[in-house]
């Protein structure tokens, strides 16, 4: 079967590059795009182990002596790589219970990948393909602009859904900022509508335009519809990727800014510095939001996603240089982490360790575990439990807190916005007596 599946991919190349030689009219913009895009989309497996825990089987399995306690299940879908690094975009409902991801690229090798950022509210989803071979090329998509889009136009929908090789639909661009309401609540306010055929399997892969350029990540069919398909739009990738690829979710660097795609009036595009994050490198220099961005290591940038990228590549480098039309060119030193930073970065708190001393002064026993949290920012993704000052943390998942050096351990092996559970205590003086309430909460880590 494997034999099969490469001889029709290596057969469509070699008589698609067979035509484009001979001028046939069979090369339309259409075939034209999907050669230009076949590289880039991958189809993704997945494993997931799955605790039973409802009676009917949990007395079943008591019954008759049994010990499964998990039962696996597998699925399929599609995603597009957007580095040539190894990173894949999917939807995040495709991985998300995941416990292993498989990547099969459009040459028929198979990989297996790690999510490193993943966002539920967005379904989005990022993944590194690990034990690439060095000499392998493998091909990132191409963005189009952000809203750059056409009602009307034509659209291509890509996937790879079971591992056989590539799915295609064509249609028109049928709508754009189109409402998703699930349970009277809107979900998304600008999703873009199709009637290419989405296929199952194919979500989290890419809605082109006949330029070869990603204009979306396939996002799901409506049930009670047919010729009803709707994806991602290009805006809110990138700015959902300028969040996932910052240096300091995957290394030891910080530079400390966001940014975004501008259009202006004649439709050119330009960076734009959207926030600086406090006293981080880029403020200390005197960059500040709304600076435009011209090049980022000696390459010139017209979209977020360039420097997304480069950012990546440079996630464990002291230096970088940026060229802004406001301030010329900077040599930004990036900080080096420590555990502190770290912290600050994805919890948004400073803690301190519970030494015998503190213990006492709280009231604590002698060798209480945890950290104490010493400060809170407003953005912090602790406030989504009411944590404060003074509360203590004692595990986050699984996984217990005594150190300053084990918070940092563990939330550098933490994907980007991935949901954890943390367990704390809170210090309660009631009539001069000490009492501890449990906490127990879910956030999304920066």
């Amino acid at each position: 079967m494997k034999f099969v599946k490469l001889s029709i991919v290596s057969l469509f190349f070699f008589m698609t590059q067979f035509c484009f030689a001979t001028g046939s009219v069979r090369i339309t913009p259409l075939v034209k795009a999907v050669s230009k895009v076949l590289p880039s989309v991958v189809n993704i497996g997945t494993e997931s182990i799955i605790p039973i825990n409802d009676r009917f089987n949990l007395f079943f399995n008591d019954f008759f002596g049994v010990h499964r306690r998990y039962y696996k299940t597998s699925s399929l879908g599609s995603g597009v790589i957007i580095h040539d690094a190894g990173l894949v975009l999917t939807n995040d409902h495709v991985v998300s219970r995941a416990s292993r991801i498989s990547v099969t690229l459009h040459n028929g090798k198979t990989y297996d990948a790690v999510k490193i950022a993943g966002n539920s509210e967005n379904d989005l989803a990022l993944l590194k393909l690990i034990n690439l071979p060095k000499n392998i090329t493998i091909h990132a998509i191409e963005f189009a602009l952000p809203g750059d889009l056409m009602l009307g136009e034509p659209v291509v929908t890509v996937g790879n859904p079971f591992g056989l090789g590539h799915t295609i639909t064509s249609g028109v661009l049928s709508a754009k900022n189109r409402n998703i309401i699930e349970h009277d609540e809107v979900l998304f306010d600008d999703i873009l509508q199709t009637d290419a055929a989405i296929n199952p399997g194919n979500s989290g892969g890419p809605l082109i335009n006949l330029d070869g350029k990603l204009i979306g990540i396939n996002l799901a069919i409506r049930p009670d519809s047919q010729g009803i398909g709707f994806a991602i739009p290009t805006e809110r990738v990138e700015e959902i990727l300028a969040e996932f690829l910052l240096p300091f979710k995957f290394g030891k660097r910080s530079c400390g800014f966001i940014p975004e795609t501008i259009i202006d009036a004649e439709g050119k595009s330009y960076v734009k510095v959207k926030k600086v994050f406090s006293g981080s490198p880029t403020e200390r220099v005197g960059v500040k939001a709304g600076m435009i961005i011209r090049e980022i290591a000696r390459t010139k940038v017209n979209q977020a996603i360039d420097v997304s990228r480069i950012l990546w590549d440079k996630r464990n480098d002291t230096k970088i240089k940026i060229l802004f039309d406001e301030a010329g060119l900077i040599s930004l030193k990036m900080d080096e982490l420590s555990d502190d930073d770290i912290s600050r970065c994805r919890l948004g708190a400073e803690f301190q360790e519970i030494i015998p001393r503190l213990a006492e002064a709280l009231g604590l026993p002698e060798n209480f575990p945890g950290l104490i949290i010493t400060d809170i920012m407003p953005e912090s993704p602790l406030l989504k439990g009411h944590l404060s000052q003074s509360d203590i943390i004692i595990k986050i998942g699984n996984v217990e807190i005594n150190s300053l050096e084990k918070l940092g351990e563990i939330l550098n092996k933490i994907p980007s916005q991935e949901k954890i559970r943390i367990l704390g205590f809170r210090i309660l003086d009631i009539r001069n007596k000490m009492y501890l309430k449990k906490i127990y909460f879910e956030t999304t880590l920066n």
